[in-house]
């Protein structure tokens, strides 16, 4: 299957003070990666980013919110683990199968 509507799940990172205040934000590197990938190839245009925050909960809302596109994406790019063990249950919840529906 030749891919060209990728989404990527991914997350921010941020730096939190004591009193529960950001101080610091950075910008994820595998998301960057993932956005100029995508225009190197000329499929920016089809660029689905979803902030999840590292959590295996949000990627799953994240996963859902995509099946829900119209023009929905046949490929994931998921920035950890445990978020793709969230992307791995909206996906069988929807019983879209790995590997023939999504890869």
């Amino acid at each position: 299957m030749a891919h060209r509507n990728i989404a990527y799940i991914g997350g921010k990172s941020a730096v939190v003070n004591l009193d529960g205040k950001i101080v610091l934000r950075k910008d994820d590197l595998r998301e960057d990666g993932y956005i100029a990938w995508m225009k190197m190839h000329n499929f920016d245009q089809y660029c689905h980013i979803f902030t999840a925050n590292w959590s295996a909960d949000e990627a799953l809302e994240a996963t859902n919110q995509l099946l829900q596109l119209k023009d929905r994406p046949t490929a994931i790019v998921v920035a950890s683990d445990p978020m793709a063990l969230g992307v791995y249950k909206a996906l069988n919840d929807a019983k879209l199968l790995i590997m023939l529906d999504f890869t």
